[in-house]
């Protein structure tokens, strides 16, 4: 199926997207499109065919959940983490680290650097 070939390109790339343009960095829309396509193909996908990019795709998800500057790329990610674990069941640890990256503790960004991430690394 050719979604799948879309697995490393929208985890690896477009989640971590961002150009310097003078004083001004560019790409949210990018990191962003880029959860919400992972979120729509949690939705489309069988588990089967999301199981081989499991890992490599919640490592992408959850970084852009827990470090982007951006609150609404952070909370499309976490979203898009949420469905593929509800979805999928294929993530390591998923139901664990879903806890600490909820919407609400990754809204606020000194809580998203402070608190949440040590949760996830133990």
């Amino acid at each position: 199926m050719r979604l799948t070939r879309a697995w490393p390109l929208v985890s690896a790339k477009a989640l971590l997207f961002d150009r310097k343009r003078g004083v001004q960095s560019v790409g949210s829309n990018v990191r962003d499109s880029a959860a919400y396509v992972l979120w729509s193909l949690a939705r489309a996908l069988r588990p089967d065919q999301a199981r081989p990019h499991a890992s490599a795709l919640a490592t992408g998800l959850v970084a852009a959940a827990l470090f982007d500057r951006e609150i609404h790329i952070r909370r499309a990610a976490s979203a898009a983490f949420q469905e593929a674990v509800g979805r999928w069941g294929v993530f390591p640890q998923g139901i664990a680290v879903l806890r600490e990256i909820d919407f609400f503790t990754i809204s606020v960004r000194s809580r998203s650097f402070a608190e949440a991430a040590p949760a996830v690394a133990r």
